[in-house]
């Protein structure tokens, strides 16, 4: 480990800090979402696009869908976001994006 490296996560705004907060981020939502817990099964979803994986969660709070982009450019748009068809609705992912969709009724 580049523990030098490793330090500049708390300078504000370099490349390792923007890196560090998005993972904090990212964990701190993963850990409120119950649905998201190792114990809950993922059922894998077909959405018919080879660079978009999607998965849902069923649990008794709510189920949850999670698609994620796991492509570095898009060959439609490279310059700001791609459009994706999944389920007879557009979804819009940048690249190496994801979402996690919540049943509303369980956000309250």
């Amino acid at each position: 480990m580049n523990w030098e490296k490793a330090d500049h996560r708390k300078v504000a705004g370099s490349i390792e800090h923007r890196i560090f907060q998005g993972l904090a981020t990212l964990i701190g939502a993963r850990k409120q979402a119950t649905q998201l817990h190792s114990a809950v099964p993922a059922v894998v979803l077909k959405c018919g696009h080879p660079h978009i994986f999607a998965h849902l969660r069923l649990h008794l709070l709510g189920n949850v869908i999670c698609v994620y982009n796991q492509r570095v450019f898009s060959p439609y748009d490279p310059i700001t976001r791609r459009t994706v068809q999944a389920w007879d609705k557009l979804v819009h992912l940048a690249p190496y994006d994801r979402l996690w969709i919540v049943e509303a009724s369980s956000q309250q």
